[in-house]
């Protein structure tokens, strides 16, 4: 409870029941700097954050990067791959033609004309006779 004394143009006194909080000047300066030092150790921590984020990202673009020499040597074993591939397809293509040869054992007074059924390509037979 508050009293004082006023002056107006009736004289008289008062008394006023409102309590106005008084807040000490020592926690307002203590909030104060306490917030001040959050906000500086927060943007320490973002500064330090950016700076190894970049750093990171330095290092993966140089590890994942490619080389003009790399590239040269890519090409240069992709032409000599292409080159070998091309040569094998084309002796691939054209394969030597396969002779087989067969020698049968026949009895004796057999001729070779009646063996013809135990040689799978019957069509190109020739006969040769050991004398």
């Amino acid at each position: 409870m508050s009293s004082g004394r006023f002056t107006a143009v009736v004289h008289g006194t008062w008394e006023a029941d409102a309590r106005v909080p008084v807040i000490p000047a020592a926690v307002v300066l203590l909030a104060c700097a306490f917030t001040g030092w959050l906000l500086t150790v927060l943007l320490v921590l973002a500064i330090a954050a950016a700076a190894v984020l970049a750093v990171l990202g330095v290092a993966c673009w140089l590890l994942l990067r490619r080389n003009d020499r790399d590239s040269e040597l890519l090409a240069e074993r992709s032409a000599a791959l292409h080159a070998e591939v091309t040569a094998h397809a084309v002796t691939a293509a054209a394969p030597a033609p396969v002779v087989n040869h067969y020698h049968l054992h026949l009895p004796p007074g057999a001729t070779a004309e009646g063996a013809g059924w135990a040689i799978p390509e019957r069509d190109a037979i020739t006969t040769e006779e050991a004398s």
